[in-house]
């Protein structure tokens, strides 16, 4: 169910240019932040990925945007060169993780999010621009 949605995804990858890597959190969204008055940011349910920061920002701006339906958030993070590279990253870690809750709700929502990613890397790679130009 999920091979040719993969594999659309996985023939757009480029290569990326060595980045730099750290530990980073392989799942961050707003669910795993927590955020109190007077009180530092705190992160929760750490998945520890070493991975470059964008990968990171990507996986985040995949949760707030394609899987919500809203793939305009993504012209937020458009300042980095990389990000379109490092989203389609993001979603195939989603969609191989979704495709093993075998959930309907959740299959639906994370193929849109692919369908999404898709639609804004052909924009970028199409005119140089997402959509925040």
């Amino acid at each position: 169910m999920i091979a040719p949605l993969a594999d659309e995804l996985y023939a757009r990858l480029r290569p990326l240019p060595p980045l730099r890597c750290q530990l980073v959190h392989g799942d961050l969204n707003a669910d795993n932040v927590l955020i109190a008055e007077g009180c530092s940011p705190a992160f929760i349910d750490f998945t520890p990925f070493w991975a470059p920061v964008g990968f990171a920002v990507a996986m985040f701006a995949n949760w707030m945007g394609p899987r919500t339906g809203d793939a305009t958030v993504l012209a937020d993070f458009e300042d980095d060169p990389h990000f379109p590279q490092l989203l389609l990253r993001a979603s195939i870690r989603m969609l191989l993780v979704v495709s093993e809750l075998r959930r309907a709700e959740d299959w639906r929502t994370e193929r849109r999010a692919a369908e999404l990613v898709l639609s804004y890397v052909d924009r970028v790679e199409r005119g140089g621009a997402g959509w925040g130009s």
